[in-house]
């Protein structure tokens, strides 16, 4: 074999390892690169979870709430019994006074 045909086992070794090293660091930026990213979309889907939580109620106001409505409803369902013993006590008033105005009609009437 021609002497210029031929590389030393030294120089074809190094070539080698020069060749992997520059693959090892382009794999090692790529992966760099994809951390990143994947990194900042991690930040930005925590922000968005962290916001969700936030405006979820705790158990604790969930459960003042529910009795602040029981308390209400209680005040509403005495309320509205209250009116319509009221409503129901006019009615017969009306009613009695309108009873009482037709009897004295009636009796002006036939005294003519």
């Amino acid at each position: 074999m021609p002497r210029s045909e031929t590389v030393a086992l030294r120089d074809f070794i190094t070539h080698i390892m020069d060749e992997r090293d520059k693959r090892y660091e382009q794999r090692f930026k790529a992966q760099q690169i994809a951390l990143k990213e994947a990194t900042k979309e991690l930040k930005g889907r925590l922000s968005l979870l962290n916001e969700l939580r936030s405006n979820v109620a705790t158990k604790d106001e969930v459960e003042a709430l529910r009795e602040r409505v029981t308390e209400i409803s209680g005040r509403v369902y005495t309320a509205d019994g209250t009116v319509t013993g009221k409503s129901a006590s006019w009615v017969a008033i009306t009613a009695l006074a309108g009873l009482v105005i037709a009897a004295v009609a009636v009796v002006v009437h036939y005294l003519k």
